[in-house]
C-alpha cells in the first residue's frame, strides 16, 4: 500500500509543478504572424518591417455619421479621449500641417490656380476702388463703367463665381438681419493630392482629417502603449478602446463606430479561441466521465481513470510551458484534443481490471493483469504520437508546435495511465468486494451476431460506399478565406464587409523603399498593376505635378501684395441706402441684359438667380434690417478677404518637401530612421479569397521581391500549411507502416491492420463530400492526424479475430474497450463542434467524422472481411 501512495504523491507533485510552470511561463499570443517559422524569408521580411517602423501595429476605429459634420465631431471627441488614455500612444485621426500652409497653393489643381489668378486680376480694380473710396455708391459707378465696356466685362468673367457666392451670402445676411453664418465667397477647391483625393481644401487650410473616400467615414489609428505581446495587456487595451467608443456612442447615438485593426482582430479571435478551449475542454472531460460511469456501471473506477487523465494533462501543460511557452490559435486547443485521446489508454486497463475482478481475484492480481494488457496499447500510443509529432518537422510553426506538445502529451497521458491509474485503483479498491462485468457491452451481442452472419453483405455495402467515397477524392473545396474561420458575429467580419462596400479593405501589402526617389518609382509601377487599387504613403501628401504649377503660383504671389483692402466698412444711414437703391434702379435693366449675355457661361444662371433673390430683399421703405445685414456682411467679407490676402502674400514659390513637414505620428508610420519609406498597397479585388490573393501577391512580387504585409503572410501561411500537412501525413504514414511491419513481422497482417485506417480516411472524405463540407486552414489539420488516431482500433480488432474460436468482441474486455475508447475519442472531438470559432468547430467536425468512420471500418468491416475470407478458404 505504501508504494502506490508514494507513486501517487509523486505524480500529484509533478502535476502541481506543471501547473506552476504554466502559471509562470505559459502565455497566449495574439500575433498571427508567429504562426510561421521565424526563419522563413517571408517572416524575416515582416520582422524587418516591424523593426524599422517600431512595431507599428495600430488599432483602427472607423466613425460614420449621418452627415460629415456629425462624423467629424464624434471623431474629434474619440481622438481626444484616446490621446488622454494611458493605454494608447501616437494617436492619428487628423493631419496638422502648420508649416505646410505656406505651400498651400501647391495643394490645388492647376485649373483652380489659373482661376484664382484670374479672380485676383479681375478683383484688383474693385479692391483698389474699395480701398481708396470705401463708399458703396462708388462701386455702383464702377459697375456702370463695366456695363458700358465689353472688354471690361470679359476681364470680369473669372470673377463671376466669387461674385455669385458674394451675392448669395449678402442675401443670407439681409434675410437674417446680419445673424447668418458667414461663408467665404472664395470657397474651397478640389485637392490635387492623392491622400486628399475627392476632398476640397481652402487656401491656408492646415488641418486635414483622415477620411475615407465616401466622405462620411473618418478613421482613427492608435498604437497600444503596451506592445509586449502580452495577451492580458492586449485584452485590457481592447476593453479600454471599447469603453471609450461606447462613451462616444452615447453622445452621438446616430454615429456608427467600428473597431478593427490587426491587434483588435487578433485579440478578439484569441479571446474567442481561449473561451472555446476552456468550454470544450470542460465539456469533453464532463461527457467522458459520464460515459465511463454509464459504461462501467459505477463511479469509483471511472473516477480513478479521470484523475489519472487529469494528472497526465497537468504534466502535458507543464511540458508545453517548458518547451513552447506560448499558445496560439491552434495550440490553445491541445488540452481538449488530449482529453479524448488520453482516456483511451485508461479504458483498456479498466476493462481488463474489471474483468479480472469479476472472476473473484483480488485488486493486486487484477492490476497486474491489466498492466500486461495495457502494454499492448503502447503501439497505439506511439502511432498516435507519431501522427502529431510528424507535424513538428514542418516549416509551419503553429502546426509544428501543436504536433510537438500534443504528441508528447499523448505519451505523457499513456505514462500516467501506466503509473498513476494502478496506484489509484489499488488505493480505491483495497480489500473491497469485486463487482461484475458491465452489462452495457452485452447489449451489443445481438447486433454483432447479426453482422457476423452476413459478412458478404457487409463487404458488399462497404465496397459500394468505398467506391462512392472515392468519387469525392480531390473534389472537396478548400476555403482560403480566413474570415470564414472566425465567429459569425465577429467584429472583423462586419468591418471588412462595410469597408468592401466602399472600396476598402483591412488587407494591404507593404513595400519598403530605401529612399523617397525609389519609393516614387515603385509607387508608379505598383499603380500600373491591374490588381492594385491605390497606394498610401507619406508621398501621398505630395502635390501632383508641382513643376507645372510653379509659374502660376509665382504670378499669384506677385499679384497678392498689389491688392489692398479697407480696414473696416463705412457705416450707412437710411439716406445713403435710399440713394444707392435709386442708383441701382437706373442701371438695373442694363445689369440684367449683361447677365443674359453670360447665359453660355457656367456661372451665368446662378448669378442671375442671386441677383433676382437680392432684389426681392431690397425694400427702401424698411432700411433698418437692410443696413444691419449689409454692415455685418461687409465687416465679415473684408475680414475674410484680408485673411485670404495675408495667406496669399505668405505663400512660398518653391515646391514643398513633405517628408520634412509631416507630423511625428505620420512620420513614424511612414519613414524609418534610416530614411526608408513605407508604401502601403491596397488590392482592387477581395484578397480574402484565394485567386485574387494569389494575383495580388504575384503582381507585387514582380516590382518588389521583398514585398511583405498581411496579404503576403496569409498567402504563404496557407501555402505552407497545405504543404506541411501533406508532408507530415506522408511521413507519419511511412513511420506507421514500418512500425506495423516491425510489430507483426508480416506484410499481410501489417496490411490488414492498416486497411481500416486507410479506408476510414477515405470514408471520412466521402462523408464530408456528401454533407458538402469544405476544408479550411483549421480543419485541414485533421487529415494527417487521422492517420495515427484510432489505429489501435483496427489492431485490437485484428488481434481478437485471430483468437481461437473467434469469440464475440462485445463479450471480450478488449472489444468493449475498443468501442468505448472510440466513443470517448469521438466525444472529445465532438465538443469542439460547439465552439464559436468556426474554424475550431469545423476541425471538431472533421475529426469526429474521421474517428466514427475508423470505428466502423475497424469494428464492422475488418471482422466481416476476415470472416468472408475464411468462408472462401
Amino acid at each position: 500500500m505504501l508504494r502506490p501512495a508514494l507513486k501517487l504523491i509523486l505524480g500529484v507533485a509533478l502535476a502541481l509543478l506543471g501547473l506552476w510552470l504554466a502559471w509562470q511561463r505559459l502565455s497566449f499570443t495574439t500575433d498571427r504572424t508567429q504562426l510561421l517559422d521565424p526563419h522563413n524569408p517571408v517572416q524575416m521580411d515582416w520582422a524587418r518591417y516591424r523593426e524599422k517602423f517600431g512595431h507599428t501595429t495600430d488599432y483602427v476605429v472607423l466613425v460614420r455619421g449621418q452627415n460629415e459634420e456629425q462624423a467629424r465631431l464624434a471623431t474629434d471627441l474619440l481622438g481626444r479621449s484616446l490621446e488622454k488614455s494611458p493605454r494608447f500612444q501616437h494617436v492619428f485621426y487628423r493631419l496638422n500641417l502648420p508649416r505646410a500652409s505656406a505651400y498651400g497653393l501647391y495643394f490645388l489643381r492647376l485649373q483652380e490656380l489659373r482661376e484664382l489668378r484670374g479672380w485676383l486680376t479681375g478683383a484688383r480694380p474693385w479692391l483698389e476702388l474699395l480701398a481708396a473710396h470705401p463708399r458703396p455708391e462708388l462701386l455702383l459707378r464702377q459697375l456702370e463703367l463695366i456695363l458700358d465696356d465689353p472688354k471690361l466685362q470679359h476681364e470680369l468673367r473669372p470673377f463671376l463665381p466669387m461674385l455669385t457666392r458674394t451675392l448669395e451670402g449678402l442675401a443670407d445676411s439681409l434675410e437674417s438681419g446680419g445673424r447668418s453664418r458667414f461663408q467665404s465667397p472664395l470657397g474651397s477647391f478640389p485637392a490635387d493630392v492623392q491622400m486628399l483625393e475627392g476632398r476640397n481644401v481652402t487656401p491656408g487650410q492646415t488641418v486635414f482629417y483622415n477620411q475615407l473616400t465616401d466622405g462620411k467615414t473618418f478613421m482613427l489609428v492608435a498604437l497600444p502603449a503596451d506592445m509586449s505581446g502580452s495577451f492580458l495587456a492586449d485584452i485590457a487595451t481592447l476593453k479600454e478602446l471599447e469603453r471609450l467608443v461606447a462613451g462616444v456612442g452615447r453622445q452621438f447615438p446616430d454615429a456608427y463606430i467600428m473597431i478593427t485593426g490587426e491587434p483588435a482582430i487578433n485579440t478578439e479571435e484569441m479571446i474567442t479561441a481561449r473561451g472555446d478551449a476552456t468550454r470544450c475542454a470542460a465539456a469533453a472531460l464532463l461527457f467522458t466521465c459520464l460515459l465511463l460511469v454509464l459504461a462501467f456501471g459505477q463511479v469509483t473506477r471511472p473516477l480513478c481513470a479521470v484523475i489519472s487523465l487529469l494528472l497526465g494533462l497537468c504534466w502535458s501543460i507543464g511540458f508545453a510551458a517548458l518547451t513552447v511557452g506560448q499558445l496560439n490559435l491552434l495550440t490553445v486547443h491541445f488540452v481538449t484534443i488530449l482529453t479524448g485521446l488520453g482516456i483511451t489508454f485508461s479504458i483498456q486497463m479498466l476493462s481488463e481490471f474489471q474483468k479480472i475482478r469479476a472472476q473473484g481475484k483480488n485488486a493486486e492480481s487484477a492490476v497486474a493483469a491489466s498492466l500486461r494488457e495495457a502494454r499492448h496499447q503502447a503501439v497505439g500510443a506511439i502511432t498516435t504520437a507519431i501522427a502529431f509529432l510528424s507535424l513538428h518537422f514542418t516549416a509551419f510553426r503553429a502546426g509544428a508546435e501543436l504536433g510537438w506538445i500534443t504528441g508528447m502529451g499523448v505519451l505523457l497521458c499513456y505514462l500516467s495511465t501506466l503509473t498513476m491509474l494502478p496506484s489509484l485503483l489499488l488505493l480505491a479498491e483495497g480489500r473491497r468486494p469485486c463487482k461484475g462485468y458491465p452489462r452495457y457491452a452485452r447489449m451489443l451481442v445481438p447486433l454483432e451476431l447479426w453482422l457476423r452472419r452476413r459478412p458478404r453483405q457487409v463487404c458488399l455495402v462497404s465496397l459500394l460506399w468505398t467506391l462512392a467515397a472515392t468519387a469525392y477524392l480531390g473534389r472537396i473545396p478548400f476555403d482560403y478565406n480566413l474570415l470564414h474561420l472566425q465567429a459569425a458575429d465577429a467584429q472583423a467580419i462586419r468591418v471588412e464587409a462595410y469597408l468592401q462596400r466602399i472600396g476598402y479593405s483591412t488587407l494591404y501589402a507593404i513595400s519598403m523603399a530605401p529612399n523617397a526617389a525609389e519609393a516614387r518609382v515603385r509607387a508608379k509601377k505598383f499603380l500600373e498593376l491591374a490588381s492594385v487599387s491605390r497606394i498610401e504613403s507619406v508621398l501621398s501628401l505630395e502635390p501632383n505635378q508641382p513643376a507645372s504649377k510653379t509659374q502660376v503660383i509665382q504670378d499669384i504671389v506677385k499679384l497678392a501684395p498689389l491688392l489692398r483692402l479697407p480696414s473696416r466698412p463705412v457705416p450707412l444711414d437710411g439716406r445713403q441706402l435710399l440713394q444707392m437703391y435709386e442708383s441701382y434702379v437706373k442701371i438695373r435693366q442694363r445689369i440684367h441684359l449683361s447677365v443674359r449675355t453670360l447665359q453660355k457661361e457656367p456661372d451665368g444662371p446662378p448669378l442671375q438667380k442671386a441677383i433676382a433673390r437680392l432684389e426681392k430683399l431690397l425694400n427702401p421703405e424698411n432700411p433698418g434690417p437692410i443696413a444691419a445685414g449689409l454692415q455685418s456682411y461687409q465687416q465679415a467679407l473684408i475680414e475674410d478677404l484680408q485673411t485670404q490676402l495675408k495667406i496669399l502674400r505668405a505663400q512660398r514659390v518653391e515646391p514643398p518637401d513633405m517628408l520634412k513637414l509631416v507630423p511625428p505620428e505620420v512620420r513614424m508610420r511612414s519613414i524609418a530612421a534610416d530614411g526608408t519609406v513605407c508604401l502601403r498597397i491596397f488590392p482592387k479585388e477581395n484578397c480574402w479569397e484565394r485567386e485574387p490573393l494569389g494575383r495580388f501577391v504575384t503582381d507585387l512580387s514582380k516590382v518588389d521581391r521583398d514585398i511583405t504585409g498581411t496579404p503576403v503572410l496569409i498567402f504563404n501561411y496557407l501555402e505552407q500549411l497545405r504543404d506541411a500537412y501533406g508532408v507530415s501525413g506522408r511521413n507519419a504514414m511511412l513511420v506507421i507502416v514500418f512500425l506495423l511491419l516491425g510489430y507483426y513481422r508480416s506484410l499481410r497482417w501489417a496490411s490488414l491492420a492498416l486497411l481500416p485506417k486507410l479506408l476510414g480516411v477515405l470514408w471520412m472524405i466521402g462523408f464530408l463530400g456528401l454533407i458538402q463540407a469544405e476544408f479550411n486552414a483549421a480543419n485541414f489539420l485533421a487529415l494527417p492526424l487521422t492517420l495515427g488516431i484510432g489505429l489501435i482500433f483496427g489492431m485490437e480488432s485484428l488481434r481478437m479475430s485471430r483468437l481461437p474460436n473467434r469469440p464475440l468482441m462485445s463479450r471480450q474486455s478488449a472489444g468493449f474497450a475498443v468501442g468505448l475508447s472510440g466513443l470517448t475519442t469521438l466525444v472529445g472531438f465532438s465538443t469542439l463542434m460547439g465552439a464559436e470559432h468556426r474554424g475550431v468547430a469545423s476541425f471538431g467536425l472533421v475529426m469526429s467524422v474521421g474517428v466514427a468512420m475508423n470505428l466502423l471500418t475497424s469494428l464492422v468491416l475488418l471482422p466481416a472481411l476476415l470472416a468472408w475470407k475464411r468462408l472462401r478458404s
